[in-house]
This record gives C-alpha cells, sequence and structure tokens, in this order.
C-alpha cells in the first residue's frame, strides 16, 4: 500500500490533510513533523511513497532536506504545498529535487488523495512561469504557439539543448505550457491523454534534478 509522510508547518495543517486522508482507500500515514530539520530519521525509518511538504517551513524551507534525501538515493515521491504557483522559491525547490506541487488554497482538501496519487505514478502540473523558467534553466527558446499544435511535434525526438538532454518535444511542450496552455489543451491537440502529457512533464522535472546536480558537481570541482 503506498504510503504519504506529512511534514507541514504546524500540527493544524497536518491535522487538515490526515481529515483529507480519512477514509480514502489506499493511502496510509508513514508519519508526521513540523520541522524538516528533524524529519530525516523517521523518513528512513517509514520509507514513505510520497513525501507531502510545505514549501516554506517554521524552521527554514525544504532545499536541504531535499538536497540530503537526493545524495542518499532512496528518495520518495516530493509533492510540495504552496500558496501559489507563481510563488519565486516555487522552481528552485522543484529543480532540487521535488517532483510536482499542489496549490492548497485553489484545491479542496479532499482532493489531497488524487494529488498523492498522481505523484505515485509520475504524472505532474506546470504552471506558466515554472515553464518558463524551465526553459531558461536550459538555455532553450519558447516558441510560438500557433507553431506546435501539430500532433507530429509530440513524437519529435531530435535534441535541442546543449547537451542533448532535451528533445524537440519537450521543447514544444514547455513553449506551450508557457504560453498558459493546460496539459488538457496540449493532449487535446497532439490527440495524446492527458494522463501522456503529465507524465511527460514529470519527466522533465526529472531532468531538472540531473541539471541542478551536474551543476552542483561543476561548482565542487571548480
Amino acid at each position: 500500500m503506498p504510503s504519504v509522510f506529512l511534514l507541514r508547518r504546524s500540527a493544524q495543517s497536518i491535522a487538515k490533510s490526515c481529515a483529507a486522508l480519512l477514509g480514502t482507500a489506499g493511502w496510509a500515514l508513514a508519519g508526521t513533523s513540523v520541522r524538516a530539520s528533524e524529519c530525516l530519521p523517521a523518513l528512513h525509518q517509514a520509507r514513505p511513497t510520497v513525501l507531502a511538504c510545505d514549501l516554506r517551513m517554521s524552521d527554514g524551507h525544504v532545499d536541504r532536506l531535499l538536497h540530503r534525501l537526493r545524495i542518499e538515493g532512496q528518495a520518495p515521491k516530493v509533492l510540495l504545498f504552496t500558496p501559489s504557483a507563481d510563488d519565486p522559491l516555487l522552481f528552485p525547490t522543484l529543480a532540487n529535487g521535488a517532483h510536482g506541487y499542489w496549490v492548497e488554497p485553489e484545491k479542496p482538501a479532499a482532493a489531497l488523495p488524487a494529488a498523492l496519487a498522481a505523484a505515485q505514478a509520475d504524472r505532474a502540473r506546470m504552471s506558466p512561469q515554472i515553464a518558463r523558467d524551465t526553459l531558461a534553466a536550459f538555455d532553450l527558446s519558447r516558441g510560438s504557439a500557433s507553431c506546435l499544435h501539430k500532433p507530429s511535434i509530440a513524437h519529435d525526438l531530435s535534441p535541442v539543448s546543449a547537451q542533448g538532454e532535451m528533445q524537440r518535444s519537450e521543447q514544444a511542450l514547455l513553449s506551450l505550457l508557457a504560453h498558459g496552455l493546460l496539459a488538457s489543451e496540449i493532449a487535446l491537440s497532439w490527440q495524446l491523454a492527458v494522463d501522456e502529457i503529465e507524465g511527460r512533464i514529470a519527466a522533465i522535472y526529472r531532468k531538472l534534478h540531473l541539471l541542478k546536480a551536474a551543476s552542483a558537481i561543476d561548482l565542487q570541482l571548480s
């Protein structure tokens, strides 16, 4: 059974999330904590499927924890609770190891299990700002939306980034997201399932993790 560890700013937030999971079939609570700096031993013991955590904690943000989890190689999927998709801390935290986010004020608490299931299944969402930041991180330009709706572009695997990490189809997907299109609208244009588009977004986040890790190694060697 998949399990979730709740890392939240307050006991009240934890109680709210626990109430949303109460009676939900298929999810077990692996543990809870209100301090990012103290939860690592509990995570090692519980080994949850998903770590659901606030972007900002009372003892700082979660970047250091994500870094530790990543270098240890046994990290759970990480779903961030954020007050806004435009929070300036969201993109760097996603690049540092998180796999997706949930804008809590936009969604009823009852929608949390579905968000956890999406994270477990390697499906994610991406806001226009995060898409623009991702294009910039890979030094890619944003294409014109009017030129990117052809279904054939969805299957173009030709490399476009300097090291060949990103493909033409991924650049097109990021460009459409940056222009404000929803995953469902892109799926319709490309004649693909929405789950496929969300899976591709999750794959882009994983490439961001590798880019961030490679940059960190370069800094250590310089």
